[in-house]
């Protein structure tokens, strides 16, 4: 029962082993080495400000049971700004999974995060849609994956034996080379610089861009927290350029296996021009030997659009979008700009 336990929040910090332990216990593929670096990065160092951590605990016999943290973002939109809750990291040793116990956490968890954030946004995956539902959480939105496929040969052995692949993919992907520069039009102007550093015509993108638009900060600083390679791997930063070397936008994106994973995307014009940057993009990226792009977002029907235009596919596996009930009152949907950068899972 969830009365034979108690939530406090606690000083992340102080708590760093303890919380480190349950981590690398609860969450896969999460070594003990790899949550210390979590903890460090995610909110010791977090730009936004350490956020909040609860710890659930049984009484009898005394026990951690489970952890709760919330990383914090700052969000923009027409020059206002919203210092904004992420829900993460929350885990409950198995023994103690039961609805009870992992309902008062995030109830508590929720609780914190109102008194201490204007809102709170939660990405739930199947096991905890239930415990999200009935904590207080609304279905938003989804976040969806879309993908663009660069060459056949992956995509045709997964469905064909092989030697036909092997005689069809030649045919198909001379296909698609037509296609996409039949496609490309003025996004065959852009000039792309790829690197690992964080260039600082970044800030000029982020401070040019739309602000209609509700999107946390891509400050060259917070995408430098964001993709550091310590914590989240290498990731190759493409910048886009005009003729006249003016920025235009970038990309943050990663190599897995035959797949750029792109993590984050942003022009400084979004609504309309997404489907030039992605088309010329993709186009860039034939010379990198991958075969498919795919990349995560949710919100402005606008850049949907231009992910449409760009030759990028919406697939049906989505992951659903949570916000506390009794927030204070959010923009519509339709006026978010919300990538793999706001998910904070890779």
């Amino acid at each position: 029962m969830s009365s034979k336990y108690m939530v406090r929040q606690v000083e992340i910090g102080a708590q760093a082993d303890v919380i480190t332990a349950l981590w690398s216990r609860c969450l896969e593929s999460l070594t003990p080495q790899a949550a210390a670096s979590r903890l460090q990065h995610r909110y010791l160092r977090n730009p936004a400000g350490v956020g909040a951590t609860l710890l659930l605990e049984q009484a009898q016999p005394p026990e951690v049971a489970g952890v709760q943290c919330l990383y914090s973002r700052v969000f923009h939109q027409h020059g206002r700004t919203w210092r904004v809750a992420g829900m993460a990291d929350y885990a409950v040793a198995e023994s103690h999974r039961t609805l009870g116990p992992a309902l008062q956490l995030m109830k508590q968890g929720l609780a914190v995060a109102r008194d201490t954030h204007d809102w709170v946004y939660g990405l739930a995956n199947p096991k905890s849609e239930a415990v999200c539902k009935r904590s207080g959480l609304r279905l938003f939105g989804n976040l969806g994956r879309w993908t663009r496929l660069l060459r056949s040969g992956r995509a045709l052995r997964e469905r064909l034996p092989g030697l036909v692949a092997g005689l069809a993919a030649p045919v198909l992907d001379l296909a698609l080379f037509v296609r996409d520069a039949l496609m490309l039009g003025k996004a065959g102007a852009l000039r792309w610089q790829d690197g690992r550093a964080f260039d600082p015509a970044l800030d000029e993108v982020w401070q040019r861009h739309d602000s209609a638009l509700l999107l946390s900060e891509r400050s060259r600083c917070v995408l430098e927290w964001r993709f550091d390679e310590e914590e989240h791997g290498r990731w190759t930063v493409s910048l886009a350029r005009r003729a006249d070397g003016t920025a235009l936008g970038y990309v943050v994106w990663q190599a897995q296996d035959d797949t750029a994973a792109i993590a984050d995307f942003l022009c400084t014009d979004p609504l309309h021009g997404t489907a030039l940057l992605m088309r010329s993009f993709a186009w860039h990226m034939r010379g990198h030997g991958v075969q498919r792009l795919s990349l995560e977002f949710f919100g402005a029907p606008g850049v949907e659009e231009g992910l449409r235009r760009a030759g990028y596919i919406r697939r049906p596996d989505e992951r659903p979008v949570y916000l506390a009930d009794g927030a204070q009152a959010t923009p519509a949907p339709e006026h978010w700009y919300f990538t793999g950068f706001d998910r904070d899972g890779d």
